[in-house]
């Protein structure tokens, strides 16, 4: 196994330990959702039942006979302590779901970091690949730059390549992305070259 298999592999498996938790904490928001419907619904219908009992008791509002407030009372028997079980249980999974967002964090990371470790590699590999099929010419590009550069600066106060890495770019870039018949240069946008990124992870590495 070569040192971009390597690279590809643990991109790869950091991709799946994500992937897994993506969907364990969806499970955990799902389950979270239908327990804040629950107590949502649970809610209203206990006040209404305290209201109504609170009412006969006072003798307020509308009557309502023996059997009505008996049924009234075993009802908030059942309902109060379910209400107060489920908002126990509502603090365990909002805890759950906010500490899985919270780990999501390290392993987003780790997928990004992998990923662009693997796509540097790539990128050193695709270098190479065209320095040997056009090793001469691209020599010549890089001398012609650094001449005029050199004849452009006072040779005390160059110091730097950066502009002639920054040169050599524009340059093969102006020949690579020029619009045949017309004075443009269209750059590769980011979804299409993420698209051809992962077309050359998936194929290539």
């Amino acid at each position: 196994m070569n040192n971009i298999e390597e690279l590809k592999k643990d991109y790869l498996e950091a991709k799946k330990n994500l992937s897994e938790h993506n969907l364990e904490t969806s499970i955990k928001s799902q389950k979270k959702i239908e327990l804040d419907s629950k107590i949502s619904k649970l809610t209203p219908r206990l006040m209404e039942v305290k209201r109504l009992i609170n009412e006969a008791i006072k003798g307020v509002g509308i009557h309502i006979t023996e059997d009505e407030f008996l049924s009234l009372k075993k009802e908030q028997q059942e309902k109060e302590p379910l209400l107060k079980e489920l908002n126990e249980l509502k603090m365990i999974r909002h805890r759950e779901f906010n500490a899985a967002t919270r780990s999501a964090k390290p392993k987003r990371n780790k997928v990004f970091g992998s990923k662009q470790v693997l796509t540097d590699a790539l990128a050193i590999k695709a270098a190479k690949d065209v320095a040997m099929v056009s090793e001469g010419s691209l020599k010549e590009l890089i001398s012609i730059i650094i001449t005029n550069k050199h004849d452009a600066i006072h040779p005390n106060a160059y110091n730097s390549y950066d502009d002639v890495y920054k040169d050599i770019g524009i340059k093969l870039c102006n020949h690579l992305f020029a619009v045949e018949g017309k004075d443009l240069i269209v750059m590769p946008t980011m979804s299409k070259a993420t698209e051809c990124c992962n077309y050359l992870i998936e194929n290539q590495a």
